[in-house]
């Protein structure tokens, strides 16, 4: 199976936002293939997201959290909820590490031609 990844990155604790700034598109999006379930994509994806400077632990993939979107009147999972790190800058010349939430939106590719 092949999937498709899109990812928005916003500030996990309250008192962060206002004092840090986060790109929301700081992951572009990106193909996993190869791959016979969700599961085993998201490791992979999970190894891939640190090229943007993003860490998720191995726990983390554990206590996901599904994401859900209405569509046609009903409740649809759409991807999950992930905890990450990512490093932001402090302006002093150190970067302070600060807790990051992930929200996965995940399609699975298909070929109809093939």
């Amino acid at each position: 199976m092949r999937y498709l990844f899109r990812t928005k990155t916003t500030l996990s604790l309250e008192r962060d936002i206002g004092k840090w700034w986060i790109d929301r598109d700081i992951i572009h999006d990106f193909t996993v293939g190869g791959c016979d379930n969700v599961n085993q994509a998201l490791q992979v994806y999970r190894e891939r997201v640190e090229q943007f400077g993003v860490t998720i632990a191995k726990s983390a993939l554990s206590r996901k959290q599904p994401m859900y979107n209405c569509i046609g009147g009903e409740n649809v999972q759409i991807g999950y909820v992930i905890n990450g790190w990512s490093d932001f800058d402090n302006n002093c010349g150190s970067f302070s590490t600060k807790p990051i939430l992930l929200w996965v939106e995940i399609f699975e590719i298909n070929y109809p031609f093939k």
